[in-house]
């Protein structure tokens, strides 16, 4: 299930931790548009455990996404 995962995002989360924290993510009428990310590797990321989508509201929301750290450094060290 992995193998799908934007594993640039991964490496940018591991070289800066708060890399996550600053990225957010628009939800519209149109649909998503994210900063260089896509939704399904968003939503891998979040199944697997190495990220937390908090939404928001009303409709055209912003979703922040935050990291758990431990999965990030226990990744870090595999691809060390």
């Amino acid at each position: 299930m992995l193998e799908n995962i934007n594993y640039d995002l991964l490496e940018k989360i591991a070289e800066d931790p708060e890399y996550v924290q600053k990225k957010y993510i628009e939800a519209s009428e149109l649909g998503w548009r994210i900063p260089s990310v896509i939704i399904r590797d968003v939503e891998l990321l979040e199944k697997a455990g190495f990220i937390t989508i908090t939404r928001g509201w009303p409709v055209r929301r912003t979703i922040e996404i935050t990291f758990t750290g431990h999965v990030v450094l226990a990744w870090r060290r595999a691809h060390a």
